[in-house]
């Protein structure tokens, strides 16, 4: 055979290859969207809708129920919010707090008050530095070290970057202490919440009530509290009045153990201000005024002392393994803001809008009113959701993305699901009454990450809605070609 029969012969040969690759990968969609299709017209019954969306990133997605409108995502709205931010700030974007001299500082005394301006940072407080006061004791001994000892003036919180509406629009109706209704203000602490610790009398009275940190936000208006025999008869409540931080405590504690518990406060800048206020104090520097909201049109200028930065890489992981609702809403009216529209949630829902829309992603059908999902007048699309993750998946931050989100064996809300995925799925879940959610990134056999969205809404959702969507990931991870 002639050195030219050879190459027609191995050109046969590839281009065969090829075909029979390309049949072989066909087939494998074929069979995989068949599969899928077969679980959902199992579990889907007129209560419960369903919307599937998966395949190669940058492909034409494959697609069952995929532009239906009007699905709730409940939290895979912060897959859409995450994607907005990650994509046009970057994830080495930072959140920014200021502390400005408003006058001289001579002789260790700054004559004049001191303002912190603050642009959304979501990690003040107990989970990025352990306790709740020590980023501001880190502030302090910053502020020693440029020679200030004491503040002739007020504390002047500003958090203009942002509205003063601190909840979002159409959020559940629940008690207004709820810890994951917690309000939204550019300058806040403990993700909105203030720790209440509930200790039984050694002597048999009832049990004593006091907030950590104490700064005086939190007050007991009253407390009707008691020790229960029975865990079962266990269970305490918190109320407060809408606008107001006067809390009612009722109900039965168990053991003799101190109790702790998490509630959402009233205007989170003004807690944020009485807590660094304390830590000023505690670490040496006093204060002669007060905390305040500085006055319109007041003094802007000022010297510069230092900034504290938080990149944004930093932010997310507690929002998207952890669910974390408080932080979402941060970074969703800081992207409002840092892109012009406003640090509302309008001005948010705007900026993720036109962002998302930079990507190609076709938000027809969709509603963006708030970042973390917890409204129910949110609506997306599953193609909207895949084609999301399917742009970053195209993208260099891609795999620092992809590790933000829950895996199967990992601390987050994927800990105790899908095991068998484990190291092969990352993943935000989504539930409401009503509502299960899960879209991501799962691996299958050919070693490629594939995206998903699987939206179940409905009364069923919250039975079957779950195990559906374990049942679909797992055929997608199980299947080549998708």
């Amino acid at each position: 055979m002639t050195s030219a029969s050879r190459a027609r012969c191995g050109a046969v040969w590839i281009a065969a290859f090829i075909l029979a690759t390309s049949i072989s990968a066909q087939d494998g969609r074929v069979a995989l969207a068949a599969r899928i299709k077969k679980l959902v017209d199992t579990a889907t019954t007129s209560k419960m809708q369903v919307g599937v969306a998966y395949g190669e990133p940058g492909a034409v997605p494959s697609l069952l129920h995929g532009d239906i409108g009007g699905m709730v995502p409940a939290s895979n709205q912060k897959v859409l919010t995450s994607i907005a931010a990650v994509t046009r700030l970057g994830l080495k974007h930072e959140f920014l707090t200021r502390i400005i001299a408003e006058g001289p500082v001579a002789q260790g005394v700054l004559k004049g008050s001191l303002r912190v301006i603050g642009d959304g940072d979501p990690s003040f407080g107990l989970r990025d530095h352990g306790e709740t006061l020590a980023g501001f004791r880190i502030i302090a001994e910053r502020l020693r070290g440029l020679g200030v000892h004491q503040i002739d003036g007020d504390l002047l919180v500003d958090d203009s970057a942002f509205d003063q509406d601190f909840t979002g629009p159409d959020w559940p109706k629940a008690l207004p202490t709820t810890s994951y209704l917690a309000g939204v203000a550019a300058l806040s602490i403990d993700e909105g919440l203030s720790r209440i610790v509930l200790t039984p009398s050694k002597d048999g009275g009832p049990p004593k009530v006091g907030a950590v940190p104490d700064v005086g936000t939190v007050k007991f208006l009253q407390v009707n509290l008691r020790v229960v025999s029975k865990r079962q008869d266990a269970g305490v409540t918190f109320d407060r009045a809408i606008g107001t931080n006067d809390i009612t405590v009722k109900g039965g504690i168990f053991g003799a153990a101190p109790q702790i518990h998490e509630v959402a406060v009233h205007d989170p800048t003004l807690h944020f201000g009485r807590c660094m206020l304390l830590a000023l104090k505690q670490e040496g520097i006093t204060v002669s005024g007060s905390v305040r909201r500085p006055s319109l049109g007041g003094r802007s200028g000022g010297t510069e002392l230092l900034t504290i930065a938080t990149p944004l890489e930093r932010v997310l992981p507690a929002m998207l393994k952890e669910s974390q609702n408080h932080r979402a809403e941060m970074v969703f009216k800081h992207l409002g803001s840092a892109l012009g529209s406003g640090g509302t949630f309008v001005g948010g829902g705007h900026a993720v809008r036109m962002s998302l829309l930079a990507l190609g992603v076709n938000l027809d059908k969709c509603s963006i009113m708030d970042g973390s999902g917890l409204s129910r007048s949110n609506r997306v699309t599953v193609r909207a959701l895949w084609e999301s993750l399917s742009a970053v998946a195209s993208r260099p931050e891609f795999s620092a993305y992809r590790d933000m989100l829950a895996e199967p064996g990992e601390d987050g809300t994927l800990k105790r699901r899908l095991p068998a995925l484990k190291n092969k799925l990352a993943a935000k879940t989504g539930t409401l009454n009503g509502v299960k959610a899960l879209s991501g990134y799962v691996l299958n056999r050919d070693n490629k990450w594939i995206p998903f969205a699987v939206l179940c809404n409905g009364p069923e959702a919250d039975n079957k809605g779950g195990s559906l969507q374990d049942d679909i990931v797992q055929a997608i991870a199980g299947a080549s070609g998708s």
